[in-house]
């Protein structure tokens, strides 16, 4: 709370892509609150950037990329979409090394961006949602994620198939960049616009797993590698390629992006 309360509306640069449209600061909606869910007084910094989580199974119309390494329907969220953790920022503190990221550090993909706002379709009806909280895994402002709960000593539990799906401030790979139309919100396990619990309407239109990269500069988002390079990655990148670069360890062949 102590952090929470410094930083309360003060604007980080670096957490912000100037093109981005949607407001500098949010509420906050994060797991460190000033008041019950939905009175939260403090506002904080509203992220452009996304960390990656990984990416899906056989995403890529042939099935070419496989991935064992994905949440599934025994986790309570999974209408959320699928969280990943075959990529470098995972709640796997005792496994993820740089010496893990066998593609190399200039081939795997650590950060990028969600610097625009999506649209979708209400979940009945023909309404637009495109609110700053709904339609992005950003709408919790910059405090905010999960892990995979910890043990009695703190030490965060490995991932696993049931833990937590919802994306919080970072993304699974499953749909290609710049996708920012064409969803519906509340599609179970969709991914993009929130989802459903097992209780029918407890649902939210924000936290998708699966929420694509996307930005307002044209063309492509920009990205950052594990060795620090910033590279811009074409609308055009295609689904293999991108988990490919999503995954650390993936062993695949990786085309000119």
């Amino acid at each position: 709370m102590n952090n929470v309360t410094l930083i309360n509306s003060v604007g980080l640069k670096l957490y912000r892509c100037p093109s981005d449209p949607k407001p500098e600061m949010i509420r906050n909606d994060s797991n460190v609150r000033d008041k019950p869910g939905g009175t939260e007084v403090l506002l904080v910094n509203r992220n452009s950037y996304v960390a990656i989580a990984g990416a899906v199974d056989r995403l890529d119309a042939a099935g070419l990329f496989r991935e064992s390494r994905n949440t599934d329907a025994s986790s309570w969220s999974a209408g959320w979409g699928i969280t990943a953790w075959g990529g470098v920022i995972v709640p796997d503190n005792a496994s993820v090394k740089f010496g893990s990221i066998s593609d190399g550090l200039s081939n795997t993909l650590v950060i990028s961006e969600q610097s625009t706002q999506l649209t979708a379709l209400a979940p009945t009806g023909t309404g637009i949602v495109n609110d700053q909280y709904s339609v992005t895994s950003t709408g919790g402002g910059l405090f905010r994620g999960h892990s995979n709960g910890r043990s009695a000593n703190g030490t965060v539990n490995p991932p696993s198939r049931s833990m937590d799906a919802r994306g919080q401030t970072y993304t699974t790979i499953r749909y290609g960049i710049n996708q920012t139309t064409g969803w519906r919100c509340q599609v179970p396990g969709q991914g993009v616009c929130g989802g459903t619990q097992s209780t029918p309407g407890a649902g939210w239109n924000s936290e998708g797993a699966n929420v694509p990269l996307v930005s307002n500069h044209s063309g492509g988002v920009n990205a950052l590698f594990a060795d620090g390079s910033v590279h811009f990655l074409s609308n055009g990148t295609d689904l293999l390629t991108l988990a490919r670069l999503a995954t650390r360890d993936d062993g695949g062949v990786i085309p000119n992006y």
